[in-house]
């Protein structure tokens, strides 16, 4: 997600606030390391969605066993992103790499029960 103004979201912000930009996800289609520098096949033979359904928000779904997740937090020194519809992880990096005055990452284990 881009475009983020508060420290904490409610749940379904990502659908309510408009402003908020959503980026592809892992499940979508034909995005691979070469055509737009967001790597998908970490779970081969993964469900793959269309643009519209892979924009949005997926919560920690480990494939099989005990799965290492991360998230990244950047620090702008702009109000707002111009971040297309669907933005790749390449879109994004493109867009902030110049505006970037901090950033965080938290990495975390998740296991399905």
């Amino acid at each position: 997600m881009a475009n983020v103004k508060e420290n904490k979201l409610a749940y379904a912000a990502n659908i309510n606030n408009k402003s908020i930009v959503q980026g592809l996800n892992s499940t979508a289609q034909g995005q691979t390391e070469s055509s737009k520098g967001v790597i998908i096949e970490c779970v081969p033979g993964a469900f793959k969605n269309t643009a519209e359904a892979a924009s949005d928000y997926l919560p920690p779904l480990p494939p099989d066993d005990t799965h290492l997740y991360t998230l990244r937090v950047y620090g702008l020194d702009v109000d707002h992103v111009d971040l297309p519809k669907h933005f790749s992880l390449t879109d994004l990096n493109q867009k902030i790499i110049r505006h970037t005055v901090g950033e965080h990452e938290l990495h975390f284990w998740y296991k399905p029960n």
